[in-house]
């Protein structure tokens, strides 16, 4: 990012292997030394973005473009001006694809810190990346906003049992659904 009086520049490379999404339909769940190494550097990205006071607000996998090593977050086009505690009100209703990477208050409609909402949509990728699914599956926003409060969202039967105990509290602790005991970067 490079910021000129009121204009702002974002230089992007190249990332041949496609978003985040492609690559787990093509290959399943992601191993999880590999998701750890990934998921540093996307919130790598994310710390940078809070500490220009900026969020990404609209964080999904189709957002995180792939290479062999290395991933980059895209999407930039919602990104958000905010300061660490701040909130704000969502200006229009999130798509119904959208809102499964958003936190229960942005789907409510009610005011929320975009910079926490980056925080939980991390959550939502990582499981994403660890089950090759969602953690969450309603029909509707009500019900979805039901699920995420109560954490109702459970790892595949056969995954449960590799998932680290680290990484199970990690997913937990980023999905909080209470904006304000959700973790920060």
């Amino acid at each position: 990012l490079f910021q000129h009086n009121s204009l702002l520049f974002i230089f992007t490379q190249w990332m041949n292997e496609g978003n985040l999404l492609e690559l787990i339909r093509l290959h399943g769940e992601i191993k999880e030394d590999q998701a750890k190494i990934w998921f540093q550097q996307m919130l790598s990205g994310i710390k940078y973005l809070h500490s220009m006071n900026l969020s990404h607000n609209n964080l999904t996998c189709k957002c995180i473009m792939m290479s062999r090593e290395n991933v980059k977050i895209s999407g930039l086009h919602h990104l958000t001006q905010c300061k660490r505690d701040e909130k704000i009100k969502l200006k229009c209703k999130s798509s119904s694809i959208d809102a499964f990477f958003r936190p229960p208050e942005v789907n409510e409609m009610l005011p929320y810190n975009p910079q926490k909402s980056d925080i939980y949509s991390l959550g939502v990728i990582l499981f994403i990346m660890i089950n090759a699914m969602i953690p969450f599956n309603a029909q509707d926003l009500e019900r979805l906003a039901i699920q995420q409060k109560s954490l109702n969202y459970n790892f595949r039967p056969s995954k449960r049992q590799e998932i680290s105990i680290e990484c199970q509290i990690m997913i937990h602790t980023l999905l909080e659904p209470d904006c304000d005991q959700r973790w920060s970067v």
